[in-house]
């Protein structure tokens, strides 16, 4: 009978096309060794992944160069991959570790997508599961975060989750399997090392807190499977993210702006402490806004919040055209049959009522519009009765002379340039735009 080790692995990679994400610790070489003893008797394909984070220098180095000797000893394909961790840390404001990890699974994902493997096979096991609960308990979090990782999800596959260290540590000295040690892990200046080293060690000894923990991340896993079924939806665009906040419970309120997070990457840092000073701009006037982690801001907008990620805002003017022009992340087609492809709406107007020296730009201080049926107003005070969300104005194509605003692209044409029964079919446009 297989080892409960080899067996996992067995038939997690039965048919597969495996990328193993290999460090040379001993809990990645025992995985390796045991898809290597697995292959034995089942079918599939697998090759080596090692990730030179660029943190430990001549350390990390030596042991990209073990695994990489180890994969030619035993007749195995290694991809090396060499990332600098240190030089995203200080560009993202992030730590160390949580740049190394951005890169690791962005040199995962990568491998997902383009097609090289079907399956990332990842050493995480049981003990560092329930670092990952206790961590995430200390920091403050919810259901979602209780049930820590998941032996398989999106790709990634943990096969030594339900396996404990002692039993990888078992496997190893059975098998003679060699490993490097990083230095680092004894350091207890970093929050997972000090848990690890210091706090499990001290509540193992109260009782079987590694058990325990283990079994709340099961409880939390199948919890949040159920509450999932009565989430609230989002309404996901491009670049943001909405809640409808009209009369939802709290609990599935505070569920739905952990998911709005999640939806723009942010899967980390979102204390409960966010979550309630969201709630609290619920209270506050339309327009009102909160900076949160990641460079991500919310927005109540009427009966809404929006998440988005906060954008410098960009002035942009070009001369007016027919065709296709340019405009920030967008392209304005301006045509006698202009059709988006966003859906967004078309409007008719009269080229002929154009003056020269028009521009396409984006709003500016001081604009005026006039609307179609007439009455002139300011640009902002047409903005916030149409319930435009302020996020969005700077990004609206304008065609404008001056301070008067002619066109508002996709919602409106001012009284001015509308075509009536003089206007010749000649110059009877459209006007609409697109993401580029």
């Amino acid at each position: 009978m297989k080892e409960r080790i080899i067996q996992n692995v067995s038939e997690a990679a039965k048919n597969q096309r495996i990328a193993v994400g290999v460090s040379g610790g001993v809990d990645s070489m025992v995985l390796l060794r045991a898809l290597i003893e697995a292959k034995k008797s089942t079918d599939f394909s697998f090759f080596i992944v090692n990730i030179e984070h660029g943190i430990r220098g001549r350390s990390s180095e030596n042991d990209s160069r073990f695994v990489a000797d180890f994969a030619r000893s035993h007749g195995i394909e290694c991809r090396t991959f060499k990332v600098d961790s240190l030089r995203r840390a200080k560009e993202f404001g992030e730590t160390e570790e949580e740049a190394a990890r951005a890169l690791r699974y962005g040199v995962f994902q990568k491998l997902l997508i383009d097609g090289d493997c079907d399956k990332v096979f990842l050493a995480h096991h049981e003990d560092d599961q329930a670092e990952t609960v206790l961590m995430r308990i200390i920091r403050g979090t919810g259901i979602k975060g209780l049930s820590g990782m998941q032996k398989e999800t999106r790709g990634y596959v943990r096969p030594l989750l339900d396996v404990s260290k002692e039993e990888i540590l078992d496997f190893q000295k059975k098998y003679d399997v060699p490993y490097v040690v990083d230095e680092t892990n004894f350091e207890n200046d970093k929050t997972r090392n000090l848990i690890r080293n210091e706090i499990m060690p001290l509540l193992n000894r109260a009782g079987d807190a590694t058990g325990s923990l283990n079994r709340l991340s099961r409880i939390a896993a199948d919890t949040e499977e159920f509450l999932s079924t009565l989430d609230l939806p989002l309404e996901i665009s491009k670049d943001s993210v909405g809640i409808d906040v009209k009369n939802p419970p709290v609990f599935l309120l505070k569920r739905a702006i952990r998911n709005a997070f999640l939806a723009l990457g942010v899967e980390k840092d979102v204390e409960e402490k966010h979550v309630l000073i969201i709630l609290d701009l619920l209270q506050k006037e339309n327009g009102a806004s909160v900076d949160m982690p990641y460079g991500v801001v919310v927005t109540k907008e009427y009966d809404k919040i929006v998440f988005s990620k906060s954008k410098q805002k960009q002035a942009f003017t070009t001369p007016f055209a027919t065709g296709k022009v340019a405009f920030l992340d967008k392209t304005v087609i301006i045509d006698k049959t202009a059709k988006s492809k966003d859906g967004v709406k078309t409007l008719t107007f009269d080229l002929s009522k154009i003056p020269a020296g028009a521009v396409i730009r984006t709003r500016e201080d001081g604009d005026v519009f006039t609307k179609f049926s007439g009455g002139t107003k300011k640009l902002g005070d047409y903005f916030t009765d149409k319930k435009i969300p302020k996020r969005e104005r700077d990004e609206i194509p304008l065609v404008a002379i001056g301070k008067d605003v002619l066109i508002v692209v996709g919602t409106e044409i001012s009284d001015k340039v509308k075509i009536n029964e003089n206007t010749k079919p000649e110059y009877i446009f459209e006007i609409t735009s697109e993401d580029n």
